[in-house]
This record gives C-alpha cells, structure tokens and sequence, in this order.
C-alpha cells in the first residue's frame, strides 16, 4: 500500500471500534501509523526471533555490517567497545574475527553467575557481548583474544511514513494491515487515556 492507501485503510479499520465520524488530522495518523510500524517491528522480533518468518518479514530493514576497529577503548568488565550504527534497533546474528567465533549476548545477571565458570566464560568456540549503553557494546572474550572485526546483522528503524511526501513504508506490502492494527491499537489507547478524539460538526 502507499502512504495514502494506508490512511484510507487505518480510517476505514477504525470505523469497526468508532461509531462516529471522525475527524482525525493527517500529522496525527502519520504519527499512528509511524508508531504502529515501530511497534509491528517490535512484536516480530519477539515473537519469530530465530524462525524464517523473522528474516520473511523483516527483509526489508535487515541490514549485514561489520565493524573493523573499536570505538572507544576498554569496557567495564574489561572486554573492548564497538559503536553500533545509530539507526539500530536490534542486533542479531553476531559473530567475530570473520565469522570464525559466534558471540552471546548476556545480561548483567549471566555474567556474574558464569565468569568464573570454566564451561561457559568466553572461550575460542564462544564469547560474549553486553550492552555497555545505548549505541555501546562491550565485547568480551579469553585471555590473548585479539578482535579484529565484529560483525553482525541488524535490524534497523524503518524509514518513517510520510502522508503529505508520499514517502511509503518500505516494510513489504505484505504486512502493511499487521502494521495497520497495531496503529489502531496504539490510537486507541491514547484516544481513551487522553479523552480528545474529535468528531466532525
């Protein structure tokens, strides 16, 4: 659908859970519909991570990059820092020094209990990543481990719809109503938490 196919259709949808004639400005649905993609993203992810359906529909906004060189020095838990682009949302399929060592990702929890452990600290077959902040993440392997490139694939902010550009979204008209839903979803509850949905005179 386009932009504007995908306004009409949002409206139409809406229809179903509002009786009234609406009165809805075009920012606002861009908003909605900008929002529901962000949150269709976000349920895909969840819910088909490591399945064919995740790579099926998120083909669009799957991107493959690698990394040659730290950003900044050492971390906290003495591992080196990689800048991710900052058009990232997740990271998956990570592996380093090309492709010869897969990395784990763990969470702060993980790395306490297993540090120590001989069977599941970092090690040539696996090492570890943790997120050092936002756009930071701390790579951590064994002792006279040398990174010399972090690659991975990740998938990234879809390019916002625009109504009034004619600027589609470039998830695959396949899931363009999957995206609608999750918009009206989301306009509903900000209609009723907010109470200010307009209805024509």
């Amino acid at each position: 659908m386009t932009a504007i196919e995908m306004q009409i259709k949002f409206l139409q949808k809406l229809q179903n859970f509002i009786t009234l004639d609406l009165d809805i400005r075009t920012i606002d649905i861009e908003y909605f519909l900008n929002r529901g993609q962000e949150l269709w993203v976000d349920f895909v992810y969840d819910k088909f991570k490591g399945e064919e359906a995740f790579y099926t529909r998120l083909s669009s906004v799957l991107v493959p990059h690698t990394l040659s060189s730290p950003a900044v020095g050492t971390g906290i838990h003495g591992g080196t820092l990689w800048n991710i682009p900052s058009d990232a949302r997740y990271v998956i399929d990570e592996s380093i020094n090309t492709h010869s060592i897969p990395v784990k990702p763990v969470d702060n929890t993980y790395y306490n209990l297993n540090k120590n452990n001989p069977f599941k600290k970092p090690s040539p077959k696996i090492i570890w990543r943790m997120i050092n902040s936002n756009k930071l993440y701390e790579l951590i392997g064994y002792t006279g481990l040398t990174i010399s490139n972090y690659s991975f694939v990740y998938v990234k902010n879809p390019s916002e719809i625009s109504i009034l550009n004619s600027t589609d979204s470039q998830i695959s008209s396949d899931w363009h109503n999957e995206i609608i839903d999750k918009a009206i979803e989301f306009a509903m509850e900000v209609y009723q938490i907010s109470g200010s949905l307009r209805t024509q005179k």
